[in-house]
C-alpha cells in the first residue's frame, strides 16, 4: 500500500516536471506523402517554448481536422535539457482511380457522374458513403430496386483505387396498376395520366414502366388526383398506393384507393379584399377562364389566380396574392361558389439591376434588352418578357432573374445570372453528285462576336461545276438603338452540263427596325453582276436575265418563336411577307416584281412528360412565290422557281419539279445545236415557273435526348406553274422519315423521301443528307 502511494506521487512529480520542460525538439513520424513541415504547419507547439498539456490538445484537435489523418498521436520523450515532442501519423489513403465492378445496366461513365466524386481524392468514409447513396438513387431510378453495393480500396503498386462492387440485381418492373373506388373514370383512362406505366411495351424502352416509390407515391398520386380535379370532383380523395412484391421480387402491384365524391358546378364567383385599385370587379372577370355553369376545374382556378396577380403585378403591386374559397351554394347543393380574395400588398419599384456569368456579352447588351429600368415602377409583363427577350438572343443556354427584396423603401433589386453558351462554329464537308461530281463544303459563323452582339459568317462551297463563297455581317442593335443593320456580299460560278457558265457578284446592305416585340420591318438594296459564257444558238431561251441587277427589297415579319435558332422551337411562329422590285429606275438591266411569303407554326402536342413522345413538336409550313416582269422585260431565268430537294419538297432530286423540257446532249456533254437529239442523250432541263407554292408538315420526336438526336416524319406538297398556269391540281406530294443530329458543328439532316404520285423514271426512294438549319 506504501509502495504504491509513493509510486504515484513519484509519477505526478514527474508529470508535472514534464509539463513544465522546455520543447527541444519535435519531430514527425508516419508520415509518407506529406512533409515534415506540412504536417508541422498546423500545430501550435513550437521548439524553445514551454510544453503546455493545454496546446497539445489544441495540436491534436487541428491535426484531426485537417482531415488528412487516419490517426494521430503526440508522444513526449525526455531529452538534454528538455523533451522531445513526437508527432506520430498514420496519413489516409489518397484515391487516384475509382473502378466498378458487376455494373452491367448502367456504364461506367454513368456511374462515375452520379458518384461525383473528384480525383485525386482523400479518402474519407463519409464521402465514399454518399457516393454509394447517389449510385444507389441512380439504379433505383434505372429500375434496379434491389440493388447493393460495397466499397473497397485496393492496391495496385503505387496506385489506390476505390473500386465499388455493385450486386445489380433484377430490375423491378410495374407488373400492374389497378384502382378501387373510381366510377367515373376508367382504369385505363387513369394510368394514361400517370408517368409510371405498366411493364411490357415499355420495359427497356423507358424508365416509365421501372418501379420507383417515390414516383409513384408522390408524382403519380397527385396526377390521378388532378385528374378528377379538372373534371369537377372538388373534393376527392387519392390515397398513396399500397405496394406489394411478387414472389421472385422482380416486379411489383400497385393499387390506388380512390374516393371520388360528389361533382360540381361552378356557381357564383365573387371577389373580395383590396379592390378599390380595380373599381369595377367586372375587369377581373373578363378574362377569367372560370365561368358560372362550368365543370368546378382547379387548374383553370389556378391560371385564374395568375391572370388576377398579373393585373395587380402590371401596376406595381409584386406582392399582389389572391386566395380562392370555395363552399357549396345554399340552394343548390350541386354548386360551388368561389371568392377570390386580392391582398395586393405595397407597391414596389425596381431597384438595382444586377448582371453576373457574362464573361464575353458586354452588359449594355443584356441590358438593351430588358423592358424594366431601375427605379420603374414594377411590372410583370416587362419582368416576364425581359428573360424571354435574352433567351431569344442565342447567346444563353439558361437564364435566370433572381429577385432581392427591399421592403423598407419599397424596391426590388433584380440579379439577372446568365449562363453563356458556345456562339461559334466552324463546319467543313465533302459531297458527290452526279451534276457536281465530287465537291467540298466549309463555313465559319459567329454570333455575338466581341460580345457585342454582332453576327458574322462566311461559306464555301466548291466542285468541279459550281464555286459560291458569300460573306455577312449583322449587327442587331446599331449603337444601342432599336435599328438593325445587314450587309452581304457573294460570288457564284455555276457550269451546266452544256458548258454554259454563269457567273455572279454581288452584295446587299439592310435596315431593319421592330414595330414591336413581335412585329418587325425592314428595307433592302441589293445588287448583282450577271455574266454569262453560252452559244448564241442557246441565248434565246434565257432572255433577260443577264446583265447588272439592281434591286429593292421590303419586308415585314412577325416572330413568336419561343427560342431564336429555326430548329429548336416547341412554340410559336414565324411569317414574313416581302416584296422586291427590280427596275431601270434603279440602274437595273433586269426588271421585275418579285412577293414571297414564308411561315411556319410550331406546337408541342403531348405533355413533355409523356414517354417516347414528350419531346416531340409537330410543324407546318408554307411558301408562296410569284415573280413577273415589267417594263416590257420578261421573267429572269435564274429568278424563277424551281422546287425539288431537302429544302422544299423532299423525295425528288434538287430543282427537277416544275415546267421541264427535252435537252439533247452530245457525247463530249454539248447540247445539239441542230436540234437533233439522237447524238448523244436527252434529259429534261427544268426552266421553272414564275409561280410556286410549297407545303410541309413535320413531326419531330426525340429519339436520344441527351445527344440531341431526333427523328421526323414529314409530308411535303407543292409544285411551281409557268405563266399563266394555275393548276394546283399537279401538286406533288411526297412523305417519308428521317433523323436529325444538333451537333456541336451545326444540325445534320439525314432524309429518306418517297414520291407518292411518281412518274416513270422517277426514283421509289431518295436519300438527302444536308449541313445547316431546316427549312
Amino acid at each position: 500500500m506504501l509502495r504504491s502511494l509513493l509510486f504515484g506521487i513519484c509519477l505526478c512529480l514527474w508529470s508535472s516536471l514534464v509539463w513544465a520542460q522546455e520543447v527541444r525538439e519535435i519531430e514527425v513520424r508516419g508520415n509518407q506523402r506529406l512533409g515534415d513541415q506540412a504536417v508541422l504547419q498546423y500545430i501550435g507547439s513550437q521548439v524553445g517554448v514551454e510544453l503546455s498539456r493545454t496546446q497539445v490538445r489544441d495540436d491534436l484537435r487541428a491535426l484531426f481536422n485537417t482531415g488528412l489523418f487516419a490517426d494521430v498521436r503526440i508522444d513526449v520523450e525526455s531529452t538534454t535539457g528538455g523533451v522531445r515532442l513526437v508527432v506520430v501519423v498514420e496519413e489516409r489513403d489518397y484515391i487516384q482511380e475509382i473502378a466498378f465492378d458487376g455494373n452491367e445496366g448502367i456504364s461506367d461513365e454513368d456511374l462515375r457522374k452520379a458518384a461525383d466524386l473528384r480525383l485525386p481524392l482523400l479518402w474519407d468514409e463519409v464521402t465514399v458513403r454518399q457516393a454509394a447513396d447517389r449510385l444507389r438513387r441512380l439504379y433505383r431510378d434505372k429500375g434496379f430496386y434491389l440493388v447493393t453495393l460495397r466499397s473497397q480500396v485496393e492496391q495496385e503498386g503505387s496506385r489506390r483505387r476505390l473500386v465499388f462492387f455493385i450486386d445489380e440485381g433484377t430490375r423491378v418492373q410495374v407488373r400492374r396498376i389497378y384502382f378501387q373506388g373510381n366510377e367515373f373514370l376508367v382504369d385505363e383512362r387513369l394510368r394514361d395520366a400517370m408517368i409510371t406505366k405498366e411493364g411490357g411495351f415499355w420495359q427497356g424502352i423507358s424508365r416509365r414502366g421501372h418501379f420507383d416509390e417515390d414516383l409513384l407515391v408522390q408524382v403519380d398520386t397527385r396526377r390521378i388526383q388532378l385528374e378528377y380535379l379538372r373534371r369537377g370532383f372538388a373534393f376527392v380523395r387519392v390515397e398513396p398506393p399500397s405496394i406489394s412484391f411478387t414472389p421472385d421480387r422482380s416486379s411489383v402491384i400497385a393499387s390506388y384507393q380512390i374516393t371520388e365524391g360528389q361533382r360540381y358546378r361552378i356557381g357564383r364567383i365573387s371577389f373580395s379584399g383590396d379592390l378599390d385599385f380595380i373599381g369595377d370587379p367586372e375587369k377581373l372577370r373578363r378574362d377569367l377562364s372560370t365561368e358560372t355553369g362550368k365543370w368546378w376545374n382547379i387548374l383553370a382556378i389556378q391560371e385564374d389566380i395568375q391572370k388576377i396577380q398579373d393585373i395587380y403585378g402590371n401596376e406595381g403591386f409584386a406582392y399582389a396574392n389572391v386566395s380562392p374559397t370555395w363552399d357549396i351554394d345554399a340552394e343548390d347543393d350541386e354548386l360551388l361558389n368561389i371568392d377570390f380574395r386580392v391582398d395586393k400588398g405595397s407597391i414596389v419599384h425596381f431597384g438595382r439591376v444586377e448582371i453576373v456569368g457574362n464573361l464575353e456579352t458586354l452588359d449594355r447588351v443584356i441590358r438593351r434588352e430588358l423592358e424594366f429600368a431601375e427605379g420603374e415602377l414594377f411590372h410583370i409583363g416587362r419582368f416576364r418578357r425581359s428573360r424571354e427577350n435574352l433567351m431569344r438572343l442565342g447567346y444563353f443556354s439558361d437564364v435566370n432573374f433572381t429577385q432581392r427584396d427591399r421592403l423598407a423603401d419599397q424596391k426590388m433589386d433584380i440579379s439577372i445570372e446568365v449562363q453563356e453558351q458556345s456562339t461559334g462554329s466552324l463546319t467543313v464537308g465533302a459531297s458527290f453528285s452526279s451534276f457536281d461530281s465530287f465537291g467540298f463544303q466549309g463555313s465559319a459563323s459567329k454570333v455575338n462576336l466581341f460580345g457585342r452582339g454582332y453576327d458574322i459568317s462566311a461559306s464555301a462551297s466548291i466542285s468541279s461545276r459550281r464555286q459560291l463563297f458569300s460573306a455577312f455581317f449583322r449587327n442587331p442593335r446599331v449603337y444601342d438603338s432599336r435599328f438593325s443593320l445587314t450587309t452581304q456580299a457573294f460570288r457564284t460560278e455555276i457550269q451546266s452540263l452544256d458548258e454554259t457558265r454563269i457567273r455572279e457578284w454581288g452584295g446587299s446592305v439592310g435596315v431593319g427596325y421592330p414595330l414591336s416585340r413581335d412585329w418587325r420591318v425592314g428595307g433592302t438594296y441589293g445588287f448583282r453582276k450577271i455574266g454569262i459564257n453560252i452559244r448564241d444558238t442557246i441565248k434565246k431561251f434565257y432572255p433577260d436575265s443577264f446583265g447588272f441587277n439592281s434591286s429593292l427589297a421590303f419586308s415585314i415579319s412577325r416572330d413568336t418563336l419561343n427560342v431564336r435558332e429555326i430548329f429548336l422551337p416547341t412554340s410559336g411562329s414565324l411569317n414574313e411577307l416581302s416584296a422586291t422590285v427590280a427596275s431601270r429606275y434603279l440602274g437595273s438591266q433586269l426588271s421585275y416584281v418579285q412577293l414571297n411569303y414564308t411561315g411556319k407554326k410550331y406546337w408541342q402536342v403531348f405533355d413533355p412528360e409523356m414517354p417516347l413522345v414528350g419531346g416531340s413538336v409537330l410543324s407546318a409550313g408554307l411558301r408562296l412565290d410569284y415573280i413577273r416582269g415589267i417594263e416590257g422585260r420578261s421573267t429572269p431565268f435564274n429568278e424563277r422557281f424551281v422546287p425539288g430537294g431537302i429544302m422544299s419538297i423532299r423525295g425528288h432530286p434538287f430543282r427537277t419539279l416544275g415546267p421541264c423540257r427535252p435537252v439533247a446532249f452530245s457525247s463530249t456533254g454539248r447540247r445539239s445545236d441542230d436540234g437533233e437529239y439522237g447524238l448523244g442523250f436527252v434529259e429534261d432541263l427544268c426552266l421553272g415557273g414564275n409561280k410556286q407554292v410549297v407545303f410541309n408538315v413535320e413531326y419531330l420526336f426525340d429519339l436520344f435526348a441527351e445527344a440531341r438526336i431526333k427523328g421526323v416524319l414529314f409530308f411535303d406538297i407543292g409544285n411551281t406553274f409557268p405563266e399563266g398556269d394555275y393548276d394546283f391540281l399537279r401538286l406533288r406530294k411526297s412523305a417519308g422519315f428521317g433523323f436529325r443530329w444538333f451537333s456541336p458543328f451545326g444540325p445534320l439532316r439525314f432524309e429518306w423521301g418517297i414520291p407518292l404520285d411518281r412518274k416513270p423514271g422517277e426514283d421509289s426512294l431518295l436519300f438527302d443528307f444536308s449541313i445547316g438549319a431546316p427549312f
